[in-house]
């Protein structure tokens, strides 16, 4: 009988929070697992939910290199929630190396917050 209730439940969004990265790194940090494996639960509950991951840098460094790691960042994303079951078709990797900052400021806190991947819904 609870089985038949919660599969009746509306479903609950998915949190699509940022997930942060070191400076010129692609290396998922434990919190950012975290998020990601509670995200890959509720994606895989919601089939027909696609995302876009989409790699951000702060703005030092050169404009290539960012674009590259940003995409870098976008495939970690990818690679790690395929690893927990989420089909690679419904990850669409992108990047904006620069192109987007979260703030202007030229402080730690700033560049802390611009170096990114978000996560956005994709529609069909």
């Amino acid at each position: 009988m609870l089985a038949e209730a919660e599969a009746r439940a509306p479903l609950e969004p998915c949190r699509l929070e940022p997930v942060l990265f070191d400076f010129a790194d692609t290396q998922l940090k434990p919190e950012a697992r975290e998020a990601l494996e509670r995200l890959s639960r509720c994606l895989l509950r919601q089939p027909t939910l696609r995302l876009g991951l989409v790699g951000h840098c702060d703005a030092r460094g050169t404009e290539s290199l960012n674009v590259n790691l940003g995409e870098g960042r976008a495939l970690t994303v990818a690679g790690f929630l395929e690893s927990l079951g989420v089909p690679r078709e419904r990850l669409e990797v992108d990047t904006r190396g620069t192109e987007r900052p979260v703030c202007q400021e030229r402080t730690e806190a700033c560049y802390a917050r611009s170096r990114r991947v978000e996560l956005i819904p994709v529609a069909r």
